[in-house]
């Protein structure tokens, strides 16, 4: 009963002090400028574009597909059957339908894709980051994640994880404490 109770109060403890301590630290340092990129982007952040680096982003993640998956059947990314979103930087997300020989209206698909600098028409100054084939592509730049939940998931995850370091019995084998 005892380790019950030192576990309860540590755990809400920990909960408070994540709370009142942590999160507002947090999100001070994500509202604050110290995590801001200066850029000389024309594009806004977090926007639909459809501008000249746009175009070319998504002429180079056509070519990543082309390349990396060397299909006959695979058609050509046009202006029509894709959305660029800016996140900054020169970095953009491109997600659209990529026309196959099985799938006439095609393909979904996701590319999160880097301008490095240079020449445009270079693949070698472009970054694809992530790539891939399927319609929840877990990259949608049109809503805004929610740091609180994911903060909460964390401090969860961390609480549990302490708690079972202190009350587990055996988990400190071989301690100082248990000889």
């Amino acid at each position: 009963m005892k380790k019950l109770f030192i576990f309860l109060v540590f755990f809400l403890a920990a909960y408070v002090f994540l709370i009142k301590g942590v999160t507002p630290l947090l999100m001070e340092v994500l509202e604050s400028d110290w995590l801001y990129v200066q850029t000389d982007d024309p594009a806004e952040a977090m926007r639909p574009v459809a501008n000249e680096n746009s175009r070319w982003a998504a002429y180079q993640c056509s070519q990543h597909l082309h390349e990396n998956y060397q299909e006959d059947n695979l058609g050509r990314l046009t202006e029509d059957n894709y959305i660029a979103w800016a996140l900054g930087n020169y970095r953009y997300v491109i997600k659209g339908k990529i026309p196959t020989d099985s799938s006439p209206s095609g393909e979904p698909f996701y590319c999160n894709i880097q301008w490095d600098g240079g020449d445009q028409t270079e693949f070698s100054n472009w970054e694809v980051t992530q790539f891939g084939f399927r319609e929840s592509s877990g990259i949608n730049p049109s809503t805004e994640a929610n740091v609180g939940t994911l903060m909460a998931m964390s401090a969860a995850a961390f609480m549990v994880l302490l708690s079972l370091y202190f009350f587990w019995p055996g988990a400190r084998s071989g301690t100082e404490d248990d000889k």
